[in-house]
């Protein structure tokens, strides 16, 4: 029992799975009103200005990315990796790091890709972002 209580070592019923959860809602909710509630200003902002422009144009909530994926999937999928390395930050093994860190790097080069095919095709749809056919 005592190896196990040495200091700075925890095991998994020491630890607070609650503290990890209160994390992971924090950086989830940072990244949803960061990313999906600032597009949302702009995106109604723009009606505003612009209100004719948007009966001839697709809109924010015609993309199931933006409507779905930012607002949903995205601070879930970001809260659920903060909570699985907060929970096991303590192990000796940096295994804990693996898991998260190939799929943020798939999610991040899966991105970049995804924009560039986007800005690169020439038939790009004109949308709220993109009125004119530029970038």
């Amino acid at each position: 029992m005592d190896s196990i209580n040495k200091i700075g070592k925890l095991n998994h019923s020491e630890r607070s799975l609650g503290k990890s959860v209160v994390f992971s809602l924090i950086f989830g909710g940072t990244v949803f009103f960061s990313g999906f509630f600032v597009l949302f200003i702009m995106y109604q902002n723009w009606l505003l200005v612009d209100n004719n422009a948007a009966s001839n144009l697709k809109g924010f909530f015609d993309y199931k990315a933006s409507s779905i994926g930012d607002s949903i999937c995205l601070p879930i999928l970001v809260g659920a990796l903060f909570c699985y390395v907060f929970y096991n930050k303590t192990k000796t093994s940096k295994k804990v790091y693996i898991i998260p860190g190939i799929i943020s790097a798939a999610l991040i080069v899966a991105g970049i890709f995804i924009q560039f095919a986007w800005t690169v095709n020439e038939n790009t749809e004109n949308n709220w972002t993109i009125i004119d056919g530029k970038f």
